[in-house]
């Protein structure tokens, strides 16, 4: 079904001091369920089970428990088309693949083996935020340095490094993450600075977790081969994170999508199939002074945050096809404030830098995102279903409903009502913005009024 949304949202923030440059959280998992989430995850890699060792990676290996994703390694033959894997391990792969971004775990794993944090995208481009392992020579069998305690990151394009960290990797939780600005990023471990690679890449990547394991015959120079008696071994992952930067003073014009399937895309204002003036848009050919088309299709995945308004033109739309996998296309639109002080910042999920000093400091703003919000039927002709979620008990909260001006149309205060009837049969067909504030947090979604 194909809907075209001809509106324009655009909400003011008014005394606006806005920071040159925020971060807002574009992608996170906690692992809280007792499943993978399969709607952010696909067990394997983008190109199937295995990746250049003998290896394969299963589902039976992958678990989510007692908040924690974890990769089970067994030394155990499995046949794999014909093919004899001498080893089963765990590892997952995002669905949504970002072009730059600041990107963090917190983890504890096997040294003898080879896990891994890194980010991967076509043309082989690649980001290792961290590999464990012992950089021995598989074929005469000898390590010059007993790496288990040190730390391997680089990029495909400026080469990796071996860090002498000295960390307990096996039994020691550390945060390990890196900072990429689409042209270079800057690696972190446990809050220290180890090094700027080059990093330039036109695609966008998908983050990848894995336990690989390696033997005398593959896996390159990173690691020794385990032996029978290291099995069966178990990488624990709490939680992995994502943000975006936020540019609070520059307007984003769009006036069409590249190819890629994934967009996240931020400005002070945002606006969606303006109207080009220019001969290209984002480097692709836009004739001027004619109508531009965005569209966001099945399988497209396009989230919009802006400081102060979001304008969707007529040459927006949304495609859904209800039939196959990955039927549903994505979109979401939040606008996020700029001028609020580093301690309101860590109560919506922003923070200024998201490596302050480091690693050290990043828990608070994402533990504290927990209030949720279910709308059904969304669109709707003017009756919706509310619930709010991860709100406990006789928590007082608040729930407004602002139009395209930035009225509000609907408010209600409450300390138990967590399921709202909102009937709007008064109100224009359009976009309009709900806002919850629970516990010093906001969630801020959309309903679409037929």
């Amino acid at each position: 079904m194909k809907r075209n949304i001809a509106f324009i949202l655009y909400f003011l923030i008014s005394s606006m001091h806005a920071y040159a440059q925020n971060w807002v959280p574009v992608f996170w998992d906690d692992f809280n369920g007792t499943a993978l989430d399969s709607s952010k995850w696909r067990v394997g890699y983008s190109w199937g089970r295995v990746n250049n060792t003998n290896t394969i990676m299963l589902n039976k290996n992958v678990s989510v428990a007692n908040g924690e994703l974890v990769f089970k390694a067994l030394h155990e033959d499995f046949l794999d088309n014909g093919v004899t894997r001498t080893n089963t391990s765990g590892a997952v792969t995002s669905f949504l693949s970002f072009q730059k971004g600041a990107f963090a775990i917190r983890f504890k794993a096997p040294s003898l083996f080879w896990p891994a944090f890194w980010i991967y995208g076509a043309e082989g481009n690649e980001i290792d935020f961290f590999e464990l392992g012992n950089d021995c020579n598989p074929i005469l069998g000898v390590c010059s340095v007993d790496r288990t305690k040190m730390v391997h990151m680089g990029t495909g394009q400026g080469g990796g490094d071996w860090f002498g960290v000295n960390k307990n990797w096996d039994t020691d939780w550390h945060i390990i993450g890196g900072n990429w600005d689409g042209d270079k990023v800057d690696m972190y471990v446990d809050g220290t600075f180890m090094k700027t690679y080059r990093a330039h890449y036109k695609h966008d990547l998908a983050i990848i977790m894995d336990l690989e394991v390696t033997d005398d015959k593959h896996g390159g120079l990173h690691t020794k081969s385990p032996t029978p008696g290291d099995f069966p071994a178990f990488m624990h992952i709490d939680w992995v994170r994502v943000w975006a930067p936020l540019d609070c003073n520059t307007e984003t014009d769009i006036c069409t999508l590249d190819a890629e399937h994934n967009h996240i895309i931020t400005g002070s204002t945002v606006v969606l199939a303006k109207k080009s003036t220019i001969s290209t848009c984002m480097g692709l050919p836009c004739p001027a002074n004619t109508d531009c088309e965005v569209t966001v299709k099945k399988g497209d995945h396009l989230d919009v945050y802006a400081t102060e308004g979001i304008v969707l033109n007529p040459g927006f739309s949304v495609i859904n096809d209800p039939n196959g996998p990955n039927s549903e296309a994505h979109f979401t639109a939040q606008i996020v404030p700029c001028n609020i002080d580093t301690g309101e910042l860590a109560k919506l999920g922003l923070v200024t830098n998201p490596f302050p000093g480091g690693l050290n400091d990043i828990n608070p703003p994402f533990d504290s995102i927990k209030v949720d919000l279910e709308i059904f039927p969304n669109p709707s002709s003017g009756i919706f279903n509310l619930r709010l979620l991860n709100i406990q008990g006789q928590t007082p909260y608040t729930m407004q409903v602002f139009n395209a001006l930035g009225q509000v149309v609907f408010e209600q205060h409450s300390t138990y009502q967590h399921e709202i009837v909102l009937d709007m049969p008064g109100c224009r067909s359009g976009l309009y913005m709900i806002k919850v504030q629970a516990n010093g947090q906001s969630v801020v979604d959309k309903i679409i009024h037929l």
